[in-house]
């Protein structure tokens, strides 16, 4: 079960201040575990189904799952020009077998797998924001000090405590009813795995039912084209920007009214993690906006071309929110 990793994440923003379990979440080594782990339940489902799928090929597969080579991923998608067909062609030759990947399109597996991995970057915000109310409660023992401003006064932070309970609510609300896409086909219509089922619809919906279950979901799209309506994907970080707009309001009036008294008159305050707070804020909703754009017009024409604008934004929202509320702490002296 050894790891080959490379030294670092590409993301710019996956640095220092960075949960380490998002960070692990988003790192290529996880995504191609993932896929591994999806492919590996699939042959499961489709042997189930009564598709030849013998349990020496499913043990090949297993015990390689585990074995991530990045760089030899890259070789091979120099060659194929196609980072799907890549990681299969380097986990078959792992394995020594070519089963997998039969009945599913790419977006099968990208979107899927994605899905699972914004599910889980939320449950993480969702428990990181419970630290914005801690920091939140470290301020109230300097309200009411003379170099504290008055609009940061104990009712103020109040509010803003229970804004962050409000935005808790909304994420655990877009959790419950979150769907996955599921097995959809390039068409949307799951054809090309029913035809492999022999047109069974009933082994599509338990094969179905058993993969959403196993990448943690209960609920499952009956209705796509190509891809799942992005509006998800834009409704999931606007959550994340109705949670950051907290930290980056009180950092922005701590730099306007104590920043320039800091200095001289010996308050204790980190300008520097204030400043990069706003700037986080700017980014997280930059990102936002570049997702608002595609949930209009990659939904309606269906096609892939999103996935670049996404690898960039999704992640680089959940880490811009992650490290603004570590940011947030070492403000006022917490970490």
């Amino acid at each position: 079960m050894a790891l080959v990793e490379k030294p670092a994440f590409a993301h710019v923003l996956a640095v220092d201040g960075i949960s380490r379990s998002l960070a692990r979440l988003w790192s290529p080594q996880h995504k191609v575990i993932a896929e591994r782990l999806f492919w590996v339940e699939l042959l499961r489902a489709q042997q189930e189904a009564g598709l030849l799928v013998p349990n020496a090929v499913i043990r090949g597969y297993e015990k390689n799952i585990f074995q991530v080579d990045l760089d030899s991923i890259d070789r091979r998608e120099r060659i194929c020009r196609h980072d799907v067909k890549a990681r299969i062609e380097e986990f078959n030759a792992l394995a020594g077998h070519e089963y997998i990947h039969n009945g599913l399109t790419g977006r099968d597996l990208d979107d899927n797998i994605e899905q699972a991995q914004i599910r889980s970057s939320l449950q993480i915000s969702r428990t990181r924001s419970a630290d914005i109310c801690r920091i939140l409660d470290a301020c109230l023992h300097s309200a009411g000090s003379e170099n504290w401003p008055n609009s940061l006064d104990e009712s103020r932070i109040r509010g803003m405590q229970s804004e962050v309970a409000q935005a808790q609510l909304r994420i655990d609300n877009f959790l419950t009813r979150y769907p996955l896409r599921g097995i959809k086909g390039p068409a949307g219509t799951s054809q090309d795995m029913l035809d492999l089922l022999g047109g069974d619809r009933d082994k599509l919906t338990n094969m179905e039912n058993r993969l959403v279950a196993f990448l943690g979901f209960t609920r499952v799209l009956t209705s796509t084209g190509q891809v799942y309506p992005r509006s998800l994907d834009l409704e999931a970080l606007t959550l994340l920007v109705q949670l950051a707009k907290i930290p980056a309001r009180v950092a922005d009036i701590l730099l306007r009214y104590v920043a320039p008294r800091a200095s001289s008159e010996g308050i204790t305050f980190d300008q520097h993690a204030a400043l990069e707070v706003v700037d986080l804020g700017i980014l997280l909703r930059g990102y936002t906006n570049m997702i608002s754009q595609l949930a209009g017009d990659q939904w309606n024409e269906g096609d892939v071309s999103c996935s670049v604008v996404r690898r960039v934004a999704i992640p680089g929202a959940f880490f811009a929110f992650d490290r603004s509320v570590t940011m947030f702490g070492m403000i006022v002296g917490e970490s």
